[in-house]
């Protein structure tokens, strides 16, 4: 299973089309919120997907607007929506939430589209969606297997952007046998390697970071509801959105590398979630400096991309403990939390031995991956070979996924 994304190019008739469209997947998500809540009131239990669907269908007799809308979409808004009820069954997450314009991404998605992908030119292609047409959008990469699904979604500019999800069989490049390589996480450096090299990721300019807070204080001064405050929020929505395409294409031009080069990659398992979490007192002010630092890195994306980057080459990656990982020597694996004089040095107490201190962390990051990796398993393993509802439906019942390489 493969996503491709692109850009959109939708006229005025189907982006309205498009907007009302998802507004009323929005209706269905809430509708089917409230119809559980009163079930669960008077005594009853989770309908299912299926009596979901039923009730749909009583709604769009009721509300004509709604059969403007396509019904597969519908269904499959019907199908996030139970999903998210199992997920709360098995208290991986909370209840689902009631979904807003502020708080929803609007988006379209038809899971039973027939039809292959047209060729317009060299570089513009489209395809048939039921209710909108043909749909044009820039064929900057080649689209390769079975369509399976495709989705439509807005971003917060107003741009919309088509996702087609394919299922083909490829044949997987190897990775070089017997290359290993340790990754350290951190502010300073986004990330420090075993062999000696560092990666970083770009600094906003001063410049650019007064022209961001001075839109937010614009943003700030309108009113709420006012046609000047939508401008503002667009405006702050434009250079966010400059920020994070430069971030993410460094951390994919980083990742490809390493996933080419390297045979096993080894990460620390880094809480984020934790690590960034508000901390009260007089220290709140700088501990919210440090959140921003740390988010800034996409530590997670990095890892991520590094998943299913390494899994296409048949490689491994294996995330393992990042306690005393910079308290620990390299040499002759002494632990003390004096070993680290300063951030950025490290000094055994033990041996004498002197290193960087995120390059002697890599190190130990690299140890630790390839014990657990000649152990014949990862501390832990990342799924690899299979969809997100597959990975979903697998951590729901709890059962482990086949990861070897035949697999992948």
């Amino acid at each position: 299973m493969q996503a491709h994304r692109f850009k959109a190019d939708l006229d005025p008739r189907q982006r309205k089309w498009a907007a009302q469209a998802a507004g009323a997947n929005r209706w269905i998500y809430n509708e089917a919120r409230k119809h559980c809540a009163a079930l669960y009131a008077g005594g009853g239990k989770y309908p299912g997907f299926v009596a979901l669907c039923k009730e749909l269908t009583g709604w769009r007799a009721a509300q004509p607007w709604l059969r403007a809308g396509c019904a597969q979409s519908q269904q499959a808004t019907l199908a996030d929506f139970d999903m998210a009820m199992q997920r709360m069954f098995k208290k991986l997450s909370g209840r689902p939430v009631r979904k807003t314009r502020q708080n929803c991404r609007p988006s379209l998605q038809f899971p039973q589209l027939k039809g292959d992908i047209q060729q317009v030119s060299a570089t513009i292609a489209r395809v048939k969606l039921p209710k909108l047409g043909w749909v044009r959008f820039p064929l900057s990469r080649a689209v390769v297997g079975t369509i399976r699904s495709v989705t439509l979604s807005r971003d917060a500019c107003f741009d919309w952007h088509i996702v087609v999800l394919t299922d083909a069989d490829v044949r997987l490049p190897v990775a070089p046998p017997g290359t290993a390589i340790g990754i350290d996480l951190g502010v300073a450096a986004t990330a420090a390697y075993s062999d000696g090299s560092t990666f970083s990721l770009f600094v906003p300019s001063k410049t650019d970071e007064r022209h961001l807070l001075r839109l937010k204080r614009r943003l700030a001064r309108r009113t709420r509801g006012s046609k000047r405050r939508e401008r503002a929020k667009l405006a702050v929505a434009k250079c966010l959105r400059k920020d994070a395409r430069r971030r993410a294409d460094a951390l994919h031009k980083e990742s490809t590398r390493i996933a080419r080069a390297h045979r096993l990659v080894v990460v620390e398992d880094l809480g984020v979630k934790r690590m960034t979490a508000s901390a009260k007192g007089k220290g709140r002010a700088a501990k919210a400096g440090l959140n921003r630092a740390i988010l800034a890195q996409g530590w997670r994306a990095f890892r991520s991309m590094l998943a299913y980057k390494t899994a296409r080459r048949t490689g491994d990656l294996v995330a393992v403990p990042a306690a005393f990982t910079s308290q620990r020597c390299s040499a002759c694996g002494h632990v003390d939390a004096g070993n680290r004089p300063s951030q950025a040095v490290f000094c055994c107490l033990n041996c004498g031995h002197a290193a960087n201190a995120d390059m002697n962390a890599a190190m130990n990051i690299l140890a630790a991956g390839q014990a657990a990796s000649a152990r014949g398993r990862a501390l832990r393993p990342v799924v690899r070979g299979t969809s997100v509802r597959a990975r979903l439906a697998a951590r729901l019942k709890r059962e482990p996924v086949e990861t070897d390489h035949a697999q992948a």
